[in-house]
């Protein structure tokens, strides 16, 4: 069974392979991924779109796994272990990019 959707990211180095597309979140059923980019211009001029945010609304998340199966990049997982009871459904609201983090090189 799958349960908590994350960001796969390289601890130690604070890493993702998440390029922002959104195809995730255009593919979600429910509006549950919300990811937001923003243009960068690299050092040769030219303009590069990076992850900003990638909120993910487990609340509203009916666990169908579309997002993992259509994410061109394999940057999203599912895992088992989770505890996610809350009285406040806000808290259901993850932010699964940390600041800072930058696209993993290959």
């Amino acid at each position: 069974m799958l349960h908590n959707n994350t960001l796969k990211t390289e601890k130690s180095s604070n890493q993702h392979k998440c390029t922002g597309c959104g195809i995730c979140a255009i593919n979600c059923p429910n509006g549950t991924l919300e990811v937001t980019t923003i243009t960068e211009t690299t050092d040769d001029g030219k303009k590069k779109r990076t992850l900003d945010k990638y909120i993910y609304k487990m609340g509203m998340c009916t666990f169908c796994a579309l997002c993992v199966k259509t994410c061109p990049s394999q940057a999203i997982s599912f895992q088992n272990g989770f505890e996610h009871s809350v009285f406040n459904r806000d808290k259901l609201i993850k932010k699964l990019n940390r600041e800072g983090s930058s696209l993993l090189k290959e």
